[in-house]
């Protein structure tokens, strides 16, 4: 296991906020064991859409994420969910707002 830094953008709140996080666990379980979680937590399961963000910098794989949540466009835009991330490198993200109203069909 290693210890990489993920930066996580709130272009909403103008905040940075860095922190170290375990190569072998998700983005959002790495955030909430170190400092409670500037990424809003729903389900903690990908089920939910909540913790969505932008990956701006580096590499990750990622754990499987519902098609209600995150379409095939998002992926290609690095829009995942931070529970479903696992970091391969040191990561920048930006928070997406959720918008209940946009339609992901």
């Amino acid at each position: 296991m290693t210890s990489l830094n993920v930066t996580v953008v709130d272009k909403a709140k103008d905040t940075e906020v860095a922190f170290d996080a375990k190569s072998d666990q998700p983005v959002l379980l790495s955030i909430r064991s170190v400092v409670g979680s500037p990424i809003p937590v729903g389900c903690k399961g990908g089920g939910c859409g909540v913790c969505k963000v932008r990956v701006l910098e580096g590499n990750f794989s990622a754990k499987r994420m519902s098609k209600a949540h995150i379409s095939e466009q998002d992926l290609e835009e690095n829009v995942v969910l931070a529970c479903r991330i696992i970091p391969e490198t040191d990561l920048k993200v930006e928070i997406l707002a959720e918008t209940p109203e946009e339609d992901k069909s």
